[in-house]
């Protein structure tokens, strides 16, 4: 298996990860932020568990979203043998979600440094697309990081976008 990663902004990272086991594998994690990051999988085929040394186990699922938060977090990521998994992690600091959504939208999401499940649902059709083309990436290797960040910014938008939107009524307009 592997993993790839692209710096698409100096506060977004995304992750492609393609595992298929012969048998089970656990692989020790251990990450230590300076700040509270948030973490979006989307699990495109398969499952997988992290595991935490203190907390709740998280599953990632395929074709649901998984939105998490943590600062430090110590545990196993658990693959089942025979089965693949693929799936593609975004990972950006407070700094990202404020530009992009606003100080009052983040504020109350970055307030622990257990790991923090804040969202897992069905990952929406839109995002699906984006991500395929994303790990297609059949573009000029220049063009490349400005696709990615792209695509990037549209799965965030429709991922996230539940979660951050302000609760503001309907209005009808012309």
């Amino acid at each position: 298996g592997y993993s790839n990663l692209f710096k698409l902004d100096p506060e977004l990272h995304c992750i492609e990860t393609h595992y298929a086991p012969r048998q089970d594998l656990s692989i020790l994690t251990r990450t230590d932020n300076q700040e509270t990051k948030m973490v979006v999988t989307l699990a495109l085929q398969g499952h997988s568990r992290f595991k935490p040394k203190h907390g709740d186990s998280v599953v990632f699922k395929q074709g649901y979203t998984s939105i998490t938060t943590f600062r430090a977090s110590e545990g196993t990521r658990d693959y089942q043998g025979q089965k693949t998994v693929n799936q593609l992690r975004f990972v950006m600091g407070k700094a990202w979600l404020t530009r992009h959504f606003g100080e009052q939208a983040v504020a109350t999401l970055f307030d622990q440094n257990l790991i923090r499940v804040l969202k897992q649902l069905p990952t929406s059709t839109q995002s699906i697309a984006a991500a395929r083309a994303l790990l297609r990436s059949d573009v000029a290797d220049l063009a490349k990081p400005l696709f990615r960040q792209g695509l990037a910014t549209a799965i965030l938008a429709s991922e996230l976008s539940g979660l951050l939107s302000e609760d503001r009524p309907a209005t009808r307009s012309f």
